[in-house]
């Protein structure tokens, strides 16, 4: 069966105990963009831009290219930042996020309706997005005594297809069973998929403590999980064998059958519809 997905690229790196991931969902005439790049030796910008044209894209890129190579200061960046902002007329349609962490602290700034979100050792989170009083440039900055666990840089269309509680919760559990990023940023596509989005997906997932958290109960209970999602989608396509099989109604039947997990199982999307 082929994939009905969209183009994705998906790219993973890390960097002392950094380990981060991003992934898009491309249209051929998408504006986003997403720029990790090494910043100074003991810091690592990232960067995600959702933008209204090509020429913004392109200029974005290059300017915080530029300033990593001339290790230019936050308060440049910041600087920067606002300007790009400035030459919006209608800031809905223009959001970035650019983040800057090194051993000791990290700067967030934030434009438009792009968010990061903050997972803490304690399971509270922080929201970071723009303000109501101050769109164009919401600046700030947390240090590492929050107990950051990871953060989620996104663009709008991920939160407004899932929420910040259950986005967090979910990426908490794929830790307990994967310790692949990158895995876990296209599951995180494949549910926004299967909910219906139809416009591009940006996110960078940054892991900020490269110890690994998977159990092997967890990673048991995956392996059945994965067990019985493609023995149930061979049985469809064996009972159905008479018939036209689409992806869509492979799903709709599997949505049926795991009627309980249904998160889990849209992140599974790429994986059934490779069957």
């Amino acid at each position: 069966m082929s994939s009905v997905n969209p183009p994705i690229i998906v790219s993973s790196d890390s960097n002392n105990n950094l380990i981060y991931a991003s992934s898009i969902n491309l249209d051929y005439d998408s504006t986003s963009k997403i720029i990790i790049n090494k910043y100074t030796p003991d810091s690592t910008l990232f960067g995600l831009y959702d933008g209204i044209n090509n020429l913004d894209k392109s200029h974005f890129e290059n300017c915080i290219t530029s300033m990593c190579g001339q290790q230019q200061s936050v308060k440049n960046v910041i600087e920067y930042h606002k300007h790009i902002n400035n030459k919006e007329e209608n800031n809905e349609l223009f959001a970035s996020i650019i983040v800057i962490i090194d051993n000791t602290d990290a700067f967030v700034i934030i434009s438009g309706n792009s968010k990061a979100v903050i997972m803490c050792s304690d399971s509270k989170t922080i929201e970071m997005s723009h303000n109501s009083d101050n769109k164009k440039n919401n600046i700030a900055s947390f240090f590492w005594h929050t107990n950051p666990k990871f953060i989620i840089l996104a663009n709008n269309e991920i939160w407004k297809t899932i929420s910040v509680d259950d986005l967090t919760k979910f990426i908490s559990s794929r830790f307990l069973a994967t310790d692949d990023i990158k895995f876990v940023c296209e599951q995180i596509k494949d549910i926004c998929l299967c909910r219906g989005s139809d416009s591009n997906l940006s996110i960078i997932i940054i892991k900020l403590d490269s110890g690994s958290e998977v159990t092997e109960n967890e990673k048991q209970l995956e392996e059945e999980y994965k067990k019985q999602i493609e023995d149930a989608t061979n049985k469809i396509i064996e009972d159905d064998q008479d018939q036209v099989i689409t992806s869509e109604n492979i799903m709709k039947k599997l949505q049926v059958i795991f009627a309980n997990s249904l998160t889990k199982l849209f992140s599974y999307r790429t994986f059934i519809f490779s069957k």
